[in-house]
């Protein structure tokens, strides 16, 4: 079955003159016609065409005026959408309070051996996740004046699939740390190394407290909604920002967009 083809949209026929939609244009006496948009008079002209030719300019401001303004929306609606949810892109992390819980029975132990109020020993035996040994470690490079032995106390757990470890000289600031996860969560000489660590800081001295910040996991991480919203409201500010040049560009050099006026019939003014 054929499609059948639908009929294009016309002007009407008045008695003095033509309308179509919110445009009508009206012959007040000969050679002067009158254009009037939405009920409101436009502008007078001495031909039907000259009429037409400002209707025609008239539509193309007002589409191009609400295209405009439909993707100025979007692209507002858009950033002020952003603006408001970046400040509640951090939400707590659920792995930072047991991990930040745990480190701290480890530094009450490693302050207590310190201290000397407890040995390694009693303090693995005072809490049994965490696990601990005293080290004579030899440097590996004669400098001069013999090789240099040091000795080392270390207490290591672990957490959350992460080894923390604390190990300390007599005289020195404690060595904390998170080891890499290839390598066992089994005290050893060689977890004196720095270079096994994903995440280390020593302090310098004894009595300075152990900053775990910078070892811990985050206490806030991005909410997972935070980057598909960005990249949403990035595609909506460019698509709005497109839409706007394209909305100026179409419409200052837009073809007809409004029909020719009828050709077949002829509009006088009767004057009685």
């Amino acid at each position: 079955m054929a499609r059948r083809r639908r009929s294009e949209i016309g002007w009407a026929i008045q008695s003095d003159g033509y309308v179509l939609g919110r445009y009508q244009i009206i012959i007040l006496e000969p050679l002067r016609w009158q254009l009037q948009v939405a009920g409101r008079n436009r502008s007078e002209h001495s031909r039907a065409s000259e009429a037409l030719a400002m209707a025609r300019r008239t539509e193309g401001l007002r589409r191009r005026n609400l295209s405009v303004l439909r993707n100025s929306l979007v692209a507002v609606l858009a950033l002020a959408t952003f603006l408001v949810l970046l400040p509640l892109r951090l939400v707590a992390n659920d792995a930072y309070p047991p991990a930040r819980a745990f480190v701290e029975r480890l530094e009450t132990l490693y302050g207590s051996v310190r201290s000397g109020e407890i040995t390694i020993i009693q303090a693995t035996e005072l809490d049994d996740e965490f696990n601990g040994a005293a080290f004579t470690v030899m440097s590996p490079l004669d400098l001069g004046g013999g090789r240099v032995t040091r000795d080392y106390e270390m207490l290591l757990g672990s957490h959350g699939g992460e080894c923390y470890v604390v190990h300390w000289q007599p005289g020195r600031g404690p060595f904390f740390g998170v080891l890499g996860p290839a390598t066992s969560c089994e005290p050893a000489e060689e977890l004196t190394q720095s270079t096994l660590y994903l995440r280390f800081r020593s302090e310098l001295t004894p009595e300075s407290e152990i900053g775990w910040d910078t070892i811990l996991p985050p206490a806030e991480v991005q909410a997972g909604w935070f980057l598909p919203m960005v990249f949403g409201a990035m595609i909506l500010i460019l698509q709005g920002s497109v839409g706007i040049t394209l909305a100026l560009i179409r419409y200052s050099r837009a073809p007809k967009l409004l029909p020719d006026l009828p050709t077949d019939v002829v509009i006088t003014r009767l004057t009685l």
